[in-house]
């Protein structure tokens, strides 16, 4: 199984990933991981070193991948098994931001990442109408044009047990 998972930031990607990861005993990456430099917090790495990393991923038998960068979700979809574009209210996206953990690999410190968050609320709100990598739009090209099985979803309960039956023999 190869699954991808692309929405908004805060839909609950991360944490999705995580139990599909579990259930199904695969190796989670989340995109931010690939995406940004390990060594220079807040850094993004170069789209080779970034494609490179992402290739051999896709190449690999099992993996389940997550994050909002729609060219890169849509460059593992090549390789998936099962795409998921989790799609829920905003106010469910909002809420994960408010309750959500310092990530040290964007921030220097929970300071910073609290300072950002009104800027980062307002960025996450206008996710219908933004035209970048990032956005709904973007985010429904790539899903739309997927060609193995996939699913919208406003709920993780309704991707993990569609995975389920998925991963069911015959």
């Amino acid at each position: 199984m190869r699954v991808v998972i692309l929405g908004n930031s805060g839909a609950g990607k991360s944490t999705l990933a995580k139990a599909v990861a579990e259930r199904h005993q695969l190796p989670h990456t989340d995109l931010d991981t690939v995406v940004f430099d390990p060594a220079r917090v807040g850094v993004m790495r170069t789209d080779a070193a970034i494609r490179h990393d992402l290739t051999a991923l896709a190449t690999t038998n099992t993996w389940v991948g997550e994050g909002s960068y729609g060219r890169w979700a849509g460059h593992l979809a090549a390789r998936a098994t099962h795409f998921v574009f989790l799609n829920p209210p905003m106010a469910v996206c909002l809420d994960h931001h408010r309750s959500r953990p310092w990530e040290p690999h964007k921030y220097a410190d929970p300071a910073e990442q609290a300072a950002r968050l009104p800027m980062l609320e307002a960025w996450v709100r206008r996710y219908p109408t933004r035209d970048d990598d990032f956005g709904e739009r973007a985010h429904r090209a790539v899903f739309e044009t997927v060609a193995c099985a996939r699913l919208e979803a406003v709920d993780a309960r309704e991707v993990l047990a569609w995975l389920a039956c998925a991963s069911r023999p015959g």
